[in-house]
């Protein structure tokens, strides 16, 4: 029924309205007691919304002056009354600033100034959210709008980077700096600062006793820099003043009284050190060896700086935290005759951490031993089925530890080290035995080779990695980080090293300090100059989803003869792609989980329908694995990312059909023969050989049917039920097809492939779905019985020349539809044909062409269509130009296909509803199929 509210006819215009600008926006309403408004269909500005009777929010718009329909229901219980109506938001476009006006938390720890010498790197953020596709935002500063630090600059991407040089330096020509004292704009400002405590300003005995001046000159002058920065997406902009406050050292002293007590933007962590800031490359390059090198280590700044070759390279954090007595203690040992089943042992390193009861494992004598008893220095052990061992040593506890806050991956294999770490820490290094994973609190018990040289307290940070090893003969200045030598002579290969160096900037006092550390590679060349180069660019391009995969990586090497091996080494390809060894990228990407394989697909929302920012955002399509090519001597290995993007040009699934034979032993020995014999089908000219789509195909599958809509395996039976019966093809000749990448026009590769004959579809010619009245094929009479059973057959019914058994004996059931209640004697038959199976299961649901495989989607040469569904039992899959020596092979191999008795009595799919994976669809056997 219809409500009596709206006061307007349809296709009313709101207006006109400023984005950003909150509206509240009346309906044209009356009456509306009761009532409640709804978008049925078109949608509201962005930021809006109904609320009562009004349409409120603050609208924001994609491009400029956009103009909105949406129909409104207004609903009074089973009542309704629609109305649409146009609103239009006209576009400031104007981009904002997140970054809060005035001085930037440019610090290292985030505070509102800087030192002076100090590199510095800060992003202004800012967005759009009406910025059109294509846009960026670009951030400058305008002429005469301020000044930025003498040597940081602003990029166009509104990145301030750069190593701040003092700019207002104090030299004793300034003189002290007291009003009037030195001439005008001498310096920028009057720096003196007098004293208040009455202490003088200098180190003790720096000078004479008693000398004093009024003030101490400090070496750099404070500055605070101001400046406005310009955003503009290229059509509007929007400016805001920020400014950055650069601090000399000298504020950050205990004796300094520049702010007498008043902080301002100074915080408790203010210190006069600046942290040291890398310039050199983390790859230092490649060098020939038996060769003097020297390579420089650089900092921004070498003042009051030291450096240090680490042990391990620093590739996982990690921070000490016992669990267990026994965790991160040195243990204790013992050497003496152990009698009846017990010990006694003293001078107990960690004996107030035991406690009586306890079970200490890591004895190398039996485990399960337990303290019996324990005084201030001796314990009493129970060692089970021990009983009289003279002479033995105890070990106990000392060799495990467990660590918490893991940001990496520790493994079996790495190093650690304490040493710089903890205070009192040898240099001794400890390899991990083994990891286990308490799951409390995030920690992780590590069990070592080697026992712990002293007791760790909770809360060490420290680094777990690889050695970090230079290359032999060369030496590591710790004065200046440069490493420096002669290379020895090295075989013809190529080794790469990595290490990792501490730059540590000292301050007054020695437990002053700033560290910063980098891990560095060099790669040291042999006598053959062992150097690989990628083909493939690191963007491998779209594949779409339930695909057959070509993607594939390729590098070249210098040394001769050398076979590349390729690794997934990082990231993740996507999911139902493996990386083989020979570069190649097979398999079919799933969009949807796999019960079969328990492969997990592609991240979906609402079945596909989820869209997030205008739909201009994905979930899980973008996927970068880093992939390493090695040559197989090992001499070098090179790493690229690539990026692989995947779409959904469906979201409906679909599956093939295919058809095979049950070859009897003798005839499947001979298909073994020849389709295995390496001489007919050369390695050297096959197409992703390790490939089960391609490569050789020992299977003599058939395709049927090519991109079928995914339903329950009822629906494929249910189209089964006429013109499917056990059928014999034939063989003709061998033949070859180009699959052409559509993208690009070049040949992918080249199909060779025994082309099949339907011996009831002649030259071509089609039967239809059904004939009326065989002449000469006299009917049977049809009679009904309780049965249920549409198939029975016995072990005596059994033909052993068969290899599928005798026939079955035909029985009806209630379903079945060839069959007529008013015709005892069937006249209507259906013609058992690779055509009419097609036109059935067109039936089942929708059909995707383009699973058909690329060489029948592909133009064969000099013609103009392409090549379509092909009846065929493909051979191999060669590279291009390959393909007629392959066949010539086939020819002169004397091979008679027609040994092959390829007769089929069922389907394969690879997909049903509810299950993944190969499924078998069986013909049935009646007497009106023909």
């Amino acid at each position: 029924m219809a409500l009596n509210v709206w006061t307007v006819s349809s296709g009313i215009t709101l207006g006109t309205y400023p984005e950003e600008i909150a509206v509240n926006i009346l309906l044209p309403v009356t009456n509306d007691a009761g009532v409640t408004y709804s978008v049925i269909s078109g949608k509201l500005p962005g930021g809006t919304r109904i609320s009562g009777n009004h349409i409120v929010g603050n609208p924001y718009i994609i491009a400029n002056n956009t103009t909105y329909s949406f129909c409104i229901r207004a609903t009074r219980g089973s009542d309704i009354s629609d109305r649409a109506f146009f609103l239009t938001i006209i576009g400031s476009n104007q981009p904002v600033f997140v970054d809060l006006p005035g001085s930037l938390p440019i610090g290292p720890a985030k505070q509102l100034y800087v030192l002076d010498s100090t590199h510095i790197s800060y992003q202004i953020e800012a967005f759009d959210l009406n910025v059109a596709a294509g846009q960026t935002l670009t951030y400058f500063i305008a002429s005469e709008d301020g000044a930025l630090p003498k040597g940081v600059t602003l990029s166009p991407s509104g990145l301030l980077s750069g190593f701040i040089e003092p700019t207002v330096k104090i030299t004793p020509k300034d003189g002290s700096g007291t009003y009037d004292e030195s001439f005008f704009d001498r310096v920028a400002y009057d720096f003196a600062n007098v004293p208040s405590d009455g202490f003088d300003s200098y180190k003790y005995d720096d000078v004479f006793f008693d000398f004093n001046l009024a003030n101490a000159p400090p070496t750099t002058l404070n500055v605070n820099y101001q400046f406005r920065v310009t955003l503009t997406d290229g059509v509007n902009y929007a400016q805001r003043i920020f400014k950055i406050f650069v601090v000399g050292t000298d504020q950050f002293r205990a004796d300094s009284t520049s702010f007498n007590g008043v902080a301002d933007g100074f915080t408790s962590d203010a210190t006069y050190l600046r942290a040291p800031v890398w310039i050199t490359d983390p790859n230092l390059g490649s060098f020939r060896a038996n060769n003097y090198i020297t390579v420089p280590i650089a900092l921004y700044d070498n003042l009051d700086v030291i450096f240090r070759l680490e042990t391990t390279n620093e590739e996982v954090y990690a921070v000490t935290y016992q669990v267990s007595n026994t965790d991160n203690i040195t243990g204790f040992t013992f050497q003496g005759n152990l009698t009846q089943n017990s010990a006694v042992v003293t001078n107990v390193t960690n004996i107030s951490s035991l406690t009586v009861g306890q079970t200490i494992t890591g004895f190398n004598i039996a485990q399960g031993t337990v303290i019996s008893s324990k005084t201030s220095s001796t314990i009493t052990l129970s060692i089970p089925a021990l009983g009289n061992s003279p002479s033995t040593t105890l070990t106990a506890g000392g060799d495990e530890l467990t660590v918490t806050n893991v940001k990496g991956t520790i493994q079996v294999g790495q190093y650690l080290t304490f040493d710089n770490y903890l205070d009192g820490a040898t240099g001794t290094v400890y390899r991990i035995a083994s990891v286990d994973n308490l799951n409390l609190n995030g920690a992780f018990r590590i069990k070592l080779y080697s026992l712990l040289e002293m007791n760790i307290p909770n809360g060490v940070p420290f680094y777990i990695g690889t050695l970090s090893n230079l290359p032999t003969g060369i030496n590591f200045d710790p004065g200046t980080g440069d490493i420096y030598g002669q290379l020895p002579y090295q075989p013809a290969i190529t080794t790469n090293y990595r290490f990792t160096i501490t730059a540590t900037r000292i301050g007054d006092n020695i437990e002053e300090y700033l560290n910063a550390s980098k891990t560095f590679t060099m790669s040291i060349l042999g006598n053959i100059d062992s150097v690989i180069s990628w083909n493939t660019l690191p963007n491998l391009g779209t594949i779409p989803a339930n695909y057959i995969s070509t993607l594939a990586v390729n590098a070249s090497t210098t040394v001769p003869n050398a076979v590349l091996i390729y690794q997934l080494v990082g990231g993740r390809l996507p999911p139902g792609l493996t990386l083989n060894l020979d570069g190649e990228i097979i398999g079919i990407t799933n969009q949807y989980y796999n019960t079969f394989t328990k492969t997990p697909g592609l991240t979906s929302f609402d079945g596909g329908h989820l869209t997030l920012d205008q739909n201009t955002a994905t979930i899980d399509r973008v996927f970068v694995a880093t992939i390493e090519a090695r040559d197989q001597f090992n001499y070098s290995a090179i790493t690229q990312d690539f990026t692989i993007t995947v779409t959904t040009p469906n979201a409906v699934a679909y599956s093939n059909i295919v058809a095979r034979p049950f070859l009897k032993l003798d005839q499947r020995a001979l298909w073994k023969s020849f389709i295995n014999d390496s001489s007919i089908f050369t390695p050297s000219s096959i197409y992703r050989a390790n490939d089960t789509s391609f490569g050789v195909q020992t299977d003599l599958t058939m395709l049927v049917y090519a991109g079928v809509q995914t339903k329950e395996a009822a629906a494929y039976v249910g189209a089964m039920g006429l013109n499917f019966k056990r059928k014999r093809f034939q063989f003709s000749k061998v033949e070859k097809a180009i699959a052409i990448d559509p993208n690009t026009g070049k040949s992918v590769y080249e199909a060779i492939y025994v082309q099949m004959i339907d011996p009831l579809e002649p030259n071509g010619k089609h039967l239809p779905i059904s004939i009326t009245s065989i002449p000469g094929l006299e009917s049977d009479t049809i009679t009904a019985d309780n049965s249920i059973n549409f198939f029975q057959q016995t072990i005596a019914d059994l033909n052993t020349n068969s290899p599928f058994g005798g026939p079955d004996i035909p029985m009806l059931t209630v379903d079945s539809t060839g069959y007529e209640v008013s015709n005892p004697n069937p006249d209507t038959y259906f013609p058992n044909s690779i055509t009419n199976w097609q036109t059935r299961l067109e039936g089942v649901g929708l059909t995707e062409r383009n699973y058909l495989p690329l060489w029948m989607r592909s133009v064969p040469a000099g013609q103009k269509q392409q090549l379509g569904y092909t009846l065929s039992i493909p051979l191999c899959f060669c590279k291009p130009g390959t393909a007629d020596n392959i066949i010539l092979n086939i020819k002169y191999s004397n091979f008679d296909f027609k040994v092959l008795d390829y007769e089929i009595d069922r389907f394969i799919i690879d997909n049903v509803t509810g299950y993944q994976g190969d499924k078998y669809l069986v013909f049935r056997n009646d007497r009106i199929t023909v």
